[in-house]
């Protein structure tokens, strides 16, 4: 039965902004969700097939492993259960699906009334990084949508800050007959309060959750 054997072969960089992967994302068709009933502060209910969450700010579309471009958006919306975001260079639409959202980090405070945040995403077997920058007011209706979609165990918005542990270089390993450590394929672990991720590059291998463990 395979194994992780960690072995560290990089060290991890402290304090600082987690870098983003310029990437290229290539527009697909997806089957949209029929509406959906969404909650409101004051505990009643409308059917919202969309709603605009935020009229421009700065997003960066990334890797764990690799920094990207910050680029600036002109429209996030919210759309039968996607985050639908308007590139304000290429015009281009770039969908995240809400159900693909695996942790979303708190909430950081910058100058000029400015809040940043990011979602781990993962889609395809992939795992991305989108990072966002937004008006504090605007960022608060995303707060509310994210709150209403994603299970609380998934969101670190309100809780003490945490960066993410990683990548960190490792192999898979087994035990052969002789009782010996053998290594196997390099993968990078990536470590968030509730999962470990086994990446290799940007494709998710496994996940563990280590919810549990204390």
């Amino acid at each position: 039965m395979l194994e992780i054997g960690l072995l560290a072969l990089a060290t991890l960089a402290t304090g600082g902004l987690i870098a983003l992967a310029r990437t290229h994302w290539h527009q697909r068709h997806f089957h949209k969700p029929t509406p959906r009933q969404h909650g409101l502060d004051d505990g009643t209910l409308i059917r919202k097939s969309h709603a605009t969450i935020a009229h421009a700010g700065v997003y960066s579309f990334g890797t764990p492993a690799k920094g990207g471009e910050s680029r600036g958006f002109a429209q996030l919306r919210l759309e039968y259960g996607d985050l639908i975001l308007q590139d304000a260079r290429s015009k281009q639409l770039l969908y995240f699906p809400m159900m693909a959202i695996q942790w979303v980090s708190a909430i950081t405070l910058e100058p000029g009334d400015i809040s940043a945040i990011t979602l781990h995403i993962e889609r395809e077997g992939r795992w991305h990084l989108l990072a966002l920058r937004l008006p504090q007011m605007e960022m608060t209706v995303l707060v509310r949508v994210l709150r209403q979609a994603i299970h609380s165990a998934r969101i670190n918005i309100g809780n003490l800050s945490y960066k993410p542990i990683g990548p960190l270089s490792a192999y898979y390993a087994h035990q052969s007959l002789q009782g010996e450590t053998v290594l196997d394929q390099p993968v990078e672990l990536y470590l968030l309060p509730h999962l470990l991720v086994v990446l290799k590059g940007d494709r998710v291998q496994a996940k563990l959750d280590i919810s549990s463990v204390r």
